[in-house]
């Protein structure tokens, strides 16, 4: 029986959000947050960290699992970071939104449209954001990753099945 590497995506795609955004402050707690061994900061709300090495595996993952889905992969990446924004923005400006009910993040300061975007954009420095901690070149240091961790998980996909033809003869 052969298993449709889709499915196997979209459950997989679809299951790690939910467990990331139930369990952020766990797993940000594990990764170390800005304290780690290889964090690094990259601008004054950006930074690389052990969450931007988990973009880089999610999408490796995603990437062997479906080589052939490259391009919806990388643009549900993109898609990702868009909900990302979203989630930032309304937690930031709306302390009643439901990952601050939830207790999914920390939701201490409140900021007004213009400071948001301000930061978001690397105009100004104001606070630190929780799920676009880089701003705008956190974003797209993030894609860039995740476009990246696919490419390399198609790679491997492809070197691993090439290498298993030949040893059969095929």
């Amino acid at each position: 029986m052969k298993v449709d590497t889709n499915i196997i995506l979209v459950i997989y795609l679809f299951i790690l959000p939910i467990i990331i955004i139930k369990y952020f402050l766990v797993i940000d707690k594990i990764f170390g947050g800005l304290d780690c061994p290889i964090c690094t900061k990259v601008h004054f709300n950006g930074y690389i960290t052990n969450w931007s090495i988990s973009h880089f595996i999610a999408f490796l993952i995603a990437g062997y699992i479906s080589p052939k889905s490259l391009y919806y992969i990388i643009l549900l990446g993109i898609s990702w970071e868009l909900v990302e924004l979203f989630l930032e923005y309304n937690s930031k400006l709306n302390h009643d939104h439901f990952i601050c009910k939830q207790h999914i993040i920390e939701c201490k300061t409140k900021l007004t449209s213009r400071e948001f975007w301000s930061h978001y954009l690397g105009i100004n420095e104001s606070t630190n954001l929780w799920w676009c901690s880089g701003g705008l070149f956190g974003s797209l240091m993030d894609i860039t990753l995740n476009t990246l961790g696919v490419f390399t998980g198609v790679y491997i996909h492809k070197s691993i099945h090439k290498k298993v033809l030949q040893y059969w003869n095929f």
